[in-house]
């Protein structure tokens, strides 16, 4: 069978596919449930875009110009391939199996490329002879094609390049609007329409002017234009949405609410409400407006105003940290608010979406402050995480809406406050799980960390430790994939990893009981010719394939086979936190201290002693640093005086003065294992 039409099936099926309130314990951890991992994928990047494919479970992280394809289920580094250059974004196309890199590059320079979601391997880069300012995008799977909106170089005429996802070829480069500040873009395969709002600064007033443009999602054709007037007093950006079922598109234009036509945009008609917010409620057959505190009803059909209601204070700004105070249920037709009532507690409102009567008002017992909320229509459930203003700690709340009674509710410390980063709820409505995505928090002591709850006992996961800032996550495959600076997290059931623990291997291994681990071959002569346990420690992985090489981790080094020799591997490969220093000041320096230039770092005292005695050019490569105190890692709380190498870590360990072990290798091998979640 052609996979594209198994790939077909894939989606078809995954598509288609007041009572007295319980006191708020501490996290609870599920019993009687897989435990869930944090996977995290080395990269060697300073910043980087993610993206997954549900079909091959490979994960693709990229930026300036390299692209990673892991294994989604253990974070495995499958392939690594140099593509483009500069600020990179990733799209996949899982009905054909391909993944689209946008590259930003620079005036002139920016491409995008496609490669195979299997195998990796690059199919074709094309050069879209733009700016590289990283416009709005658009991926449609059902034709194929990818809309890649940009400015030209020198102006600000607003380009689309139509790329085939199927052959990587550029169909075609067309200006969709001249002298354009700003431009937004959204597609709907439903339709097989795309739609670009863009400013028009030719129009006699164009503070207020825009021109909609509608696009065959096919064939990139501009099948019709039209002017409208945005308040240059209106939020930014202007509200622009679509109404898939219906068949609109919905732009908040100076008049009101404007429903248009997604064929051609023919405005249809004009509410006179304001909206920050626009919710199609499909089971209700209207459309819910909400600003403020105010919730308008239109009908999805003819566009008139059903209803107004006005709640209590919101609690919570749509958008603002994440917080998402009302939501619909597109099973149900049922409206949720969270809300403030008169005693200054938060309450939950559960309103009719056809008529906006309320049906239950739920009281959380929390004081008022802010929270989000989230509906997993499949299992029937309303995740809320409640955000008192007091001062308390949060606290999640899981609401059986069949019954709307509250299933459980538990302390958290995740919360919208603190470290920059996106913090964001959402729902993986297969599993039934809610993941709660926090950026951590400095000035608390905080870690960036997933809290996940199942919605269906209303337990908690254990909290999952993130490497770094998180970025906009994505629910894809059963896995929830978390882009962050350096890298990217993949949270799922947990699987064997080449660090779990082995059983005694054959033929001339020597096993190693109390890590559970062998080592074999090249690797075990490699091991005891530098020294054995003195040096590396024990083995922590078996050998596995990564990135093309055969690597085994031990508690001081990461081993790699390059061209049928064993050596040390540098720590940017595998290390997940990636570590930079400023360059040594100077040359000159005095004696004793040796400079190396390709590092810019220098070696003296005790740490060139080790190092000329240790055969340290061989383990340890160049310093990356200069000697710096701080934790090693260890549990201890203690700091050290210790220095970085391209493949290790030298610390001097005072309370050992006077013996061999007064300088140590640092526990590396084990660290980078800690950090992509292989090792607790």
């Amino acid at each position: 069978m052609d996979i594209r039409l198994l790939r077909y099936l894939f989606i078809m099926v995954t598509t288609l596919a007041v009572v007295a309130l319980p006191h708020a314990s501490s996290h609870v951890v599920a019993a009687n449930m897989p435990a869930l991992h944090a996977y995290a994928v080395p990269t060697g990047f300073a910043d980087a875009s993610s993206a997954a494919d549900p079909i091959t479970g490979h994960t693709f992280i990229a930026n300036d110009g390299q692209v990673i394809m892991a294994d989604s289920a253990s974070g495995i580094v499958l392939r690594r391939t140099s593509i483009g250059h500069g600020r990179q974004r990733v799209f996949v196309d899982s009905t054909r199996g391909r993944v689209l890199i946008y590259s930003d590059g620079g005036p002139g320079t920016a491409s995008v490329s496609t490669i195979d979601a299997g195998t990796g391997l690059a199919i074709r880069t094309v050069n879209l002879n733009t700016a590289g300012m990283t416009g709005p995008m658009v991926l449609d799977q059902t034709t194929g094609r990818f809309f890649a909106g940009d400015w030209s170089p020198g102006n600000h005429d607003f380009v689309i390049s139509v790329i085939d996802t199927w052959t990587g070829r550029l169909l075609r480069r067309m200006t969709a609007h001249e002298g354009a500040y700003s431009a937004f873009m959204i597609g709907d395969e439903a339709s097989g329409r795309v739609l670009v709002l863009a400013d028009d600064p030719a129009s006699p007033s164009p503070a207020d002017s825009y021109k909609l443009t509608v696009l065959d999602s096919s064939s990139g054709d501009i099948l019709a234009t039209q002017e409208l007037q945005i308040s240059s007093d209106a939020p930014y950006p202007p509200l622009f949405t679509i109404d898939s079922t219906a068949g609109h598109v919905l732009i908040a234009e100076q008049g009101g609410l404007a429903i248009r036509d997604i064929q051609d945009g023919t405005l249809l008609s004009t509410v006179n409400v304001q909206a920050d917010l626009v919710l199609p409620d499909d089971a209700a057959g209207t459309i819910v407006a909400v600003q403020g505190n105010t919730l308008d009803l239109v009908d999805q059909s003819s566009g008139s105003l059903l209803q107004t209601v006005t709640l209590p204070p919101l609690s919570g700004n749509y958008g603002s940290y994440g917080e998402e105070p009302v939501a619909v249920d597109t099973q149900s037709g049922r409206i949720y608010a969270l809300t403030q009532n008169d005693p200054g507690r938060l309450q939950l409102l559960v309103l009719d979406g056809s008529n906006g009567a309320t049906i239950d008002s739920i009281d959380l017992r929390q004081p008022a402050g802010s929270g989000a909320v989230a509906v997993d229509a499949t299992h029937q459930r309303l995740a809320i995480i409640a955000q008192p203003g007091d001062g308390q700690s949060p606290v999640f709340i899981d609401v059986d809406t069949g019954s709307d009674t509250v299933v459980a509710q538990a302390v958290t410390p995740c919360s919208a406050g603190g470290s920059a980063g996106v913090w964001q709820t959402t729902v993986d409505p297969t599993s039934g799980r809610f993941y709660c995505v926090d950026p951590g928090d400095d000035a608390a002591s905080r870690a960036p960390a997933v809290y996940v709850w199942d919605l269906t006992s209303g337990q908690g996961f254990a909290p999952l430790t993130l490497s770094g800032v998180p970025q906009s996550a994505q629910v894809v495959g059963g896995y929830l994939l978390v882009p962050q600076d350096s890298t990217a997290t993949i949270v799922g059931p947990d699987r064997r990893t080449p660090a779990s623990s082995a059983s005694r291997a054959c033929c001339g291994a020597q096993y190693f009981p109390s890590a559970h681990h062998n080592l074999r071959g090249p690797f075990l002569i490699f091991w005891k010719r530098f020294g054995g346990v003195d040096t590396f420690g024990y083995p922590q992985t078996e050998p596995f394939v990564e990135d093309g090489r055969t690597v085994q981790y031990t508690d001081r080094f990461v081993l790699e086979m390059v061209n049928g020799r064993v050596q040390t591997a540098p720590l940017s490969r595998y290390l997940v936190t990636q570590r930079s220093f400023d360059a040594a000041y100077g040359p000159p320096f005095g004696p004793g201290v040796r400079y190396f230039p390709t590092t810019q770092h220098t070696l003296s005292g005790r740490f060139l002693a080790w190092w000329r005695t240790h055969q340290g050019g061989t383990l340890l490569g160049a310093p990356i640093s200069e000697p710096l105190v701080e934790g090693n890692g260890d549990g201890s709380g203690r700091r050290y005086l210790l220095q970085w190498f391209e493949k290790g870590r030298l610390e001097y360990h005072p309370e050992n003065a006077g013996t061999r072990y007064e300088m140590q290798l640092g526990l590396v091998g084990l660290q980078a294992l800690r950090q992509r979640g292989w090792k607790s």
